[in-house]
């Protein structure tokens, strides 16, 4: 088993490689949300004082259609955060949908998609966020409490709060995904040992994950800061770990 982290632009990075080198493409591209990367993302919640993230990647456009060809070059399949907003995907782009409109979209997308409900509340962000799998299955809900301070206990008891907040996810990315997500998403589709390709790696969330799950991993991320961020993370992850085992 191994992971390693490559700071590079992920266009660069996959042309290099052969056709379906890796099992899976597991993702979080740019959506370009209004104009500007997903990326620029602060925190809205009046509970908490909102965190300014690294700015370099603010202004980058959207990800375009072209790196969605070569990631299904390069991987057998895909596993891709926000395919909503990606036509290439989904045929046409559409936002989440609200929660009393899940059956409606089921019924329209009754498969190859997994809702990601936040279980935040009435907020004015997004109840939910889509993620497209390449995978033939039923489109199904997955509650994982994410909304600033509170989240979830664990990806089987996602709708209860972690009641210690000492332990909750310390985020260092805008738009950094929880590792109990990855854990249900890589538990539902992968094998042991496989390969993950992560072309967006920001806060190395994934990475973890695929280290405890003894997958295969390999993450691409262009920015200088994040990359040292997630290198730092991980390595302190990793030695926390044998600190333990000693």
């Amino acid at each position: 088993m191994f992971t390693e982290a490559i700071n590079t632009d992920c266009m660069l990075f996959m042309p290099k490689h052969p056709n379906k080198c890796y099992d899976i493409g597991s993702v979080d591209p740019i959506y370009g949300i209004d104009g500007n990367s997903h990326r620029q993302n602060k925190g809205r919640g009046k509970l908490t004082k909102s965190k300014d993230y690294h700015a370099a990647l603010w202004d980058q456009p959207k990800t375009p259609d072209e790196y969605f060809v070569e990631l299904m070059r390069v991987t057998q399949h895909q596993i891709i955060f926000g395919a909503n907003y990606f036509s290439f995907i989904s045929g046409q782009e559409f936002n989440p949908p609200r929660r009393e409109d899940y059956d409606q979209f089921i019924a329209d997308h009754p498969s190859n998609w997994v809702i990601w409900d936040k279980v935040n509340g009435s907020t004015s962000f997004n109840d939910c966020e889509l993620i497209w799998v390449s995978y033939p299955v039923p489109t199904e809900i997955f509650y994982y409490m994410w909304s600033g301070m509170m989240q979830g206990k664990s990806y089987k008891d996602g709708r209860t709060m972690n009641p210690y907040k000492e332990k909750n996810q310390k985020r260092i990315h805008p738009t950094e995904k929880p590792f109990e997500v990855y854990k249900y998403l890589l538990t539902r589709f992968a094998t042991y040992g496989c390969t993950i390709l992560d072309t967006h790696m920001g806060s190395g969330s994934q990475r973890i994950v695929c280290y405890d799950m003894n997958l295969n991993y390999t993450g691409i991320e262009i920015d200088r800061k994040y990359y040292v961020d997630e290198e730092k993370r991980y390595r302190h992850y990793i030695a926390q770990l044998q600190m333990f085992k000693s």
